[in-house]
C-alpha cells in the first residue's frame, strides 16, 4: 500500500473523505440538472445529467462516484470523450473517470460540463412502483 499523499489544503489524513473515490479536492460539482424518464414496467430510468464543474485547483481529469449505472456516452463541451468505469468498492460504488479535453485552471468553471446518458442496471437499484394507499373502513360515530 502506498503512502497517502495529502493535497496542500489538508492538514491530516483525517481531513480526507474516505467515503468517496472522486477527486473532490481538485474539482467540485457546482450544479446538477437531471432529466429522467421512469419506466415503471422495466423498473429502470434513463435520461441525462448536466453538471457544472468548478476547478478547486488545476485539473485535467474528473472522477465521480457512481452506483449501478450503465453509461452510454459522456460529452464535454459537445465533444464525446473516452471514459472508464472502475470496479465497485464496498458501499462506495464505482469510480467513473474521464479526462477533460482542456485542463481547467483553479476556480475556472465549465458549464454545462458533461452529458451522461444512463440507466439503472442492477436489481438492487431497480425502482419500486408506489403502493396504493391503504383503504381501511372506519366505523362511523353514531
Amino acid at each position: 500500500m502506498s503512502k497517502l499523499e495529502l493535497p496542500a489544503t489538508f492538514s491530516s489524513p483525517q481531513d480526507v473523505d474516505k467515503a468517496t473515490q472522486s477527486n473532490y479536492t481538485e474539482i467540485k460539482v457546482a450544479h446538477t440538472h437531471l432529466e429522467w424518464t421512469i419506466d415503471w414496467k422495466s423498473q429502470t430510468f434513463h435520461g441525462h445529467a448536466l453538471l457544472d464543474l468548478t476547478a478547486v485547483g488545476d485539473v485535467n481529469k474528473v472522477v465521480l462516484d457512481t452506483s449501478y449505472l450503465d453509461i452510454k456516452k459522456i460529452e464535454v463541451g459537445g465533444d464525446e470523450v473516452k471514459w472508464k468505469m472502475g470496479d465497485v468498492v464496498g458501499t462506495i460504488g464505482a469510480a467513473l473517470s474521464f479526462d477533460l479535453p482542456k485542463a481547467l485552471k483553479k476556480e475556472e468553471v465549465r458549464k454545462p460540463t458533461l452529458l451522461l446518458l444512463v440507466l439503472t442496471h442492477d436489481r438492487r437499484s431497480k425502482l419500486r412502483s408506489p403502493t396504493p394507499p391503504l383503504k381501511t373502513a372506519l366505523p362511523l360515530a353514531g
